[in-house]
């Protein structure tokens, strides 16, 4: 799921691919001052592919956050084929306004996945162990809110350093690996209930990726509190 880290980063997104006054608005999510920790689940789907994830992300009511996610890959050609990804997310969530309604969070993620699916873009006879380095931040402002519900759009752009080297390789040769540099934008609205419980269409959109394709998706996620000794 090397396209859903952001998700986190929306998806993860933070989606996520990622995720988030009364949110964490750059995220579209509720504030961590709601709960200190964030479970979330979400699903992408690519032109060949799908993928679905689960996060779990901690973090201040202002200031920094971290995220780990896991996620699963799937080639829906007639070749099949899947992937294994997991990986981290590190922020700060920095208000834009006295009220709070207009939010920034520049963050830095890895992802590494596993298999022959590449991001979204099934590599069925040629499985690749792949790296991917993200750095690029968040942009969310409060459309509207009540006491029950919160409307909350963010867009995110990340720069993708991607590296990946195939697992089948002939005896007596090297390993094949190949490198790709690339720009993601993400788009989400998060809908927010009762300042805990989220969900979030959203959209990928990569920009000079290899075999890039737009994917569309949904996230969940839910604020609880751990216990006290646990908070950061």
């Amino acid at each position: 799921m090397s396209r859903m880290s952001r998700f986190a980063l929306a998806g993860l997104a933070v989606v996520g691919f990622a995720s988030v006054a009364n949110a964490q608005v750059c995220a579209g999510t509720p504030s961590f001052s709601t709960g200190s920790a964030r479970l979330g689940g979400n699903a992408l789907i690519g032109q060949n592919a799908k993928a679905y994830g689960v996060q779990l992300a901690l973090g201040e009511h202002r200031g920094w956050f971290v995220s780990g996610n896991w996620s699963y890959a799937k080639n829906d050609t007639s070749a099949g084929g899947s992937s294994n990804a997991g990986g981290g997310t590190l922020g700060y969530d920095w208000a834009l306004n006295p009220e709070k309604t207009v939010a920034i969070c520049p963050m830095v993620g890895v992802q590494a996945q596993e298999g022959s699916v590449v991001g979204l873009t099934p590599m069925p006879n040629d499985p690749q162990n792949t790296l991917d380095v993200n750095v690029g931040g968040a942009l969310g402002w409060v459309a509207s809110q009540s006491e029950s519900m919160e409307v909350i759009p963010s867009i995110s752009a990340a720069y993708v350093a991607r590296s990946s080297k195939a697992k089948i390789v002939q005896q007596g040769l090297p390993t094949p690996s190949t490198t790709d540099n690339f720009g993601l934008i993400s788009a989400t609205i998060g809908f927010v209930f009762n300042k805990r419980c989220t969900i979030s269409p959203m959209v990928q959109i990569p920009v000079s990726e290899l075999n890039g394709k737009v994917a569309y998706g949904v996230a969940a996620s839910y604020n609880f509190n751990l216990p006290k000794w646990l908070h950061m």
